[in-house]
């Protein structure tokens, strides 16, 4: 799981490198959703892939990003806020993870 905390970073590393044609399409939140959610495509099929997508499809994908975001945060601040779960759950790496899992049809754990 520690790698899914460090796509952040590569994300915006990533982000940096881009044109500003890209950039004008792809914010670094959306990279990095994106990197989260296709782990096992290399970084440039990612882009590629977000560059071509027809401007529907990439305004839903977006849109469902923000959806488990916003679902996940609401989960954690659950979690902060209650003294059942021990501090790994309080990280705020575990957006992050709980997005990965999430978005991935993973089970969380």
């Amino acid at each position: 799981m520690e790698e899914i905390s460090q796509n952040y970073q590569f994300s915006c590393e990533l982000y940096d490198s881009l044109t500003d044609k890209q950039k004008e399409r792809i914010s670094v939140e959306m990279l990095y959703n994106t990197i989260c959610h296709f782990h096992s495509i290399g970084e440039q099929e990612i882009v590629d892939f977000l560059m071509e997508l027809p401007e529907e499809e990439f305004r839903s994908l977006k849109k469902s990003f923000r959806t488990i975001r916003r679902s996940i945060r609401e989960m954690q601040e659950e979690i902060t806020g209650s003294d059942f779960f021990d501090d790994r759950f309080k990280s705020r790496d575990i957006e992050d993870i709980l997005f990965y899992q999430v978005s991935n049809d993973l089970p969380i754990g």
